[in-house]
């Protein structure tokens, strides 16, 4: 029991290459904007194995696994899970850059270009040097025009 239980072996073919890049396996790929912002040294769920992410049960306070869940369920294609999975990152942690950019995207695919841009000014607040939120923000803000 406790936190040491979900740790796993980390030896074997690929599996380093696994933890060190989750984006790069599997059968789709996702889009740049949707990876993820930090890697674990414990399998944390953001390859869909089903498990959950156990590790929120163990760092219930922690919002990078929220937020790799939520990358996991637009995986699945859930993006009501997905959407509550960023915004509860964001709950979290309100300065949660990758968070906010991940749900203004999310948000803006569904059509909600103001709650989206938003989210973009926030992940920007965070990173300023955030390429891709710049462009999608300007991008959004002629939408709204």
């Amino acid at each position: 029991s406790g936190p040491n239980t979900l740790l796993r072996k980390k030896s074997g073919p690929l599996t380093s290459e696994l933890l060190l890049k989750p984006n790069d396996f599997g059968l789709g790929r996702l889009p740049r904007n949707f990876e993820t912002d930090a890697t674990t040294t414990s399998v944390c769920g953001f390859c869909s194995t089903g498990c959950q992410l156990k590790i929120i049960e163990s760092y219930p306070g922690n919002a990078a696994p929220y937020n790799n869940l939520g990358i996991s369920y637009i995986r699945k294609k859930d993006l009501q899970q997905a959407e509550a999975s960023f915004r509860e990152a964001i709950r979290l942690n309100p300065d949660y850059a990758r968070a906010h950019a991940n749900l203004g995207t999310l948000l803006a695919q569904k059509g909600q270009l103001a709650e989206a841009t938003g989210h973009f000014q926030q992940a920007l607040a965070g990173n300023p040097k955030g390429r891709k939120s710049l462009t999608t923000l300007g991008s959004l803000w002629l939408k709204l025009e």
